[in-house]
């Protein structure tokens, strides 16, 4: 019983720290209703939470309408995007504990999809070394995927909002002239 109370409480102990960052990540990006901060928070979030070397997003820029840097995507070029297009395709999470790359061996490719289903893009993390990425680090990449996604559609929400005042006022102003 002792034991199995130690390795319990030893388990705790390390899934501890990782729960109270992805919290505090929720918060910060939560608030954020600019979508270039809120993509660069993700990368930093998972990079943080998962100890990856590399982190890129390859959105869809019809919806998200932001360009990733190429030198973000730069250290996936040499692996084959069909890891991309699995996670994608499956709407779901695929890690790869060898991509055989050179600059990425572990990889983990994570769909980000809206609330109401809609294929936002992929986030990509690596790491030079193989078998990098476990269990622990899926499970807090799906927590802060959750918190993006809804991040997303909030600042989506938003842009539209302010694009309609504009546009009313422009239409006030408009009417306001011609009397």
């Amino acid at each position: 019983k002792q034991r199995e109370r130690d390795i319990a409480l030893a388990d705790l102990r390390e899934e501890t720290p990782g729960l109270d960052a992805l919290n505090a990540i929720g918060k910060a990006i939560t608030a954020e209703l600019d979508m270039a901060p809120l993509v660069g928070h993700m990368r930093t979030a998972a990079a943080g939470l998962t100890h990856a070397e590399h982190v890129a997003f390859v959105e869809r820029a019809d919806v998200i309408g932001e360009e990733e840097t190429p030198e973000a995507e730069a250290p996936f070029a040499d692996l084959d995007a069909g890891w991309r297009d699995l996670a994608s395709a499956e709407r779901r999470m695929v890690r790869v504990d060898d991509a055989g790359g050179r600059a990425v061996r572990s990889l983990i490719a994570v769909p980000l999809i809206s609330r109401k289903g809609r294929q936002l893009g992929v986030l990509l993390l690596g790491h030079s070394q193989p078998r990098r990425f476990g269990d622990r680090e899926e499970r807090l990449l799906a927590g802060l995927v959750s918190q993006v996604t809804v991040a997303i559609d909030n600042a989506r929400l938003f842009a539209a909002a302010q694009r309609e005042i504009t546009e009313r006022r422009r239409a006030e102003e408009a009417l306001a002239a011609m009397l």
